[in-house]
């Protein structure tokens, strides 16, 4: 009888054990506080009126490739921002002559930082992979020199403060821009306001 007594309590122990909150609880919800780089990978489609139609690919599976004037050759995830519809944007990538003309490089995006609790939003951008080889026969002819030896080496940036975020939906006001050279703001393409808003939507 002891020992069946003795049995039954260690069962109960185990089933008190195994009943713990702790251990069931679901993964807390990720949202605008607690998200992480990982979290924003994949394909979202901007839904709000200003730039309605821009898209945010972030693809580790998909990969980038591009060389610089010294042939040297760089890798990375598919990390870009499509559709975008800016003159300046076209005028850029008609003399640098390339044949894409609506979609930006990202080089670094990742969540950083805090404001007022939310997480921040990082971004650099460039047009690098969109630059044709220095060698290319018709180079000297089809290329502004000048334009193509700028973006070989040139980037900007944006930090946004992410104000909403679900699985399927992100909101992201902008904080600050910045450019490399200021001198150059013209050639610049894609400049935001401070506080623009934009809104979001995961594509399946």
């Amino acid at each position: 009888m002891k020992k069946l007594f003795s049995i039954l309590i260690v069962v109960l122990a185990v089933v008190s054990c195994s009943s713990d909150p702790s251990e069931n609880s679901q993964d807390e919800s990720k949202n605008s506080q607690n998200i992480t780089t990982s979290d924003i990978k994949g394909k979202w489609k901007v839904i709000s009126d200003n730039l309605k139609g821009v898209r945010l690919i972030l693809d580790d599976n998909s990969p980038c490739v591009w060389s610089d004037k010294f042939s040297n050759t760089f890798s990375g995830p598919y990390y870009f921002i499509e559709n975008v519809s800016d003159d300046v944007l076209k005028n850029q990538c008609a003399l640098i002559g390339s044949d894409v003309n609506d979609k930006i490089h990202i080089s670094v995006i990742k969540v950083q930082g805090h404001t007022s609790g939310n997480a921040d939003l990082y971004i650099r951008c460039d047009l690098m992979p969109l630059l044709p080889n220095l060698d290319w026969q018709y180079f000297s002819e089809k290329v502004n020199r000048e334009a193509w030896y700028f973006w070989e080496g040139n980037w900007f940036y944006y930090t946004f403060e992410v104000t909403n975020y679900t699985d399927n939906y992100m909101h992201l006001k902008l904080r600050k821009s910045s450019i490399r050279f200021d001198d150059y703001e013209q050639n610049y393409p894609l400049r935001i306001d401070a506080g623009t808003v934009i809104m979001l939507q995961r594509e399946q």
